[in-house]
């Protein structure tokens, strides 16, 4: 017959097995899902946002550095050009005349006066006498003396005038015949001058020609 004291025991340990396999089953789960939360936590997306933006952020530095080319601008100093010579010049008057005296070599002696006006030059002007010839004409025949002049230039001041004398030097002729068979005939005297970069011209004549014989 068996005890209620027996029957006990046997219930007790019963339950206490079955207490026993149910918390082995919860032990075993409980890892599968804890490896399953840490693989979702080895790739945070917020580390890989981080990596996109440092790389986005220094693009952007490069990109100013550009800005330097303004420099460039300097060249506009470059915009300072000279300005030109305002001085213009005339032939006021001529001394000049044709030397036939026998046993001298025919030549165009004397001098003429040349006026500079630079009243609106802000700078001072060098006008440089380039040519001076004379042109005539004698019974339908043309002959042209060309010499040069001492001296071929000189400095005017600002805002003022000068009157130069140019004196005749050595010349060579061209045309009809010998330079002192116009001795009887009209000639013109022609004078051109670099002033400043541009040309002038001035012409004075026609008149009787001066000669001396």
């Amino acid at each position: 017959m068996v005890s209620f004291k027996n029957l006990s025991v046997a219930f007790f340990l019963s339950t206490a097995t079955l207490l026993s396999a149910g918390s082995c089953a919860t032990g075993t789960s409980s890892p599968r899902s804890s490896e399953g939360g840490g693989g979702g936590g080895g790739e945070d997306p917020s580390s890989s946002s981080t990596v996109v933006s440092s790389s986005s952020t220094g693009s952007a530095g490069g990109a100013g550095g550009a800005g330097g080319e303004g420099g460039a601008g300097g060249e506009g100093g470059a915009g300072g050009a000279a300005v030109p010579s305002a001085v213009l010049a005339y032939i006021s008057t001529s001394a000049l005349y044709m030397n036939c005296t026998p046993g001298d070599t025919p030549a165009v002696l004397g001098s003429f006066n040349a006026y500079y006006d630079n009243n609106a030059g802000m700078a001072a002007a060098l006008p440089i006498v380039k040519t001076a010839k004379f042109t005539m004409t004698y019974i339908g025949n043309t002959y042209e003396w060309s010499f040069k002049v001492m001296p071929d230039s000189s400095i005017v001041a600002a805002g003022s005038t000068a009157t130069v004398t140019h004196t005749a030097g050595a010349g060579t002729g061209t045309g009809t015949g010998m330079l002192c068979d116009y001795c009887g005939g009209i000639w013109t005297l022609d004078v051109s001058w670099d002033l400043g970069g541009k040309t002038g011209t001035d012409v004075l004549g026609p008149q009787p020609v001066a000669c001396v014989q």
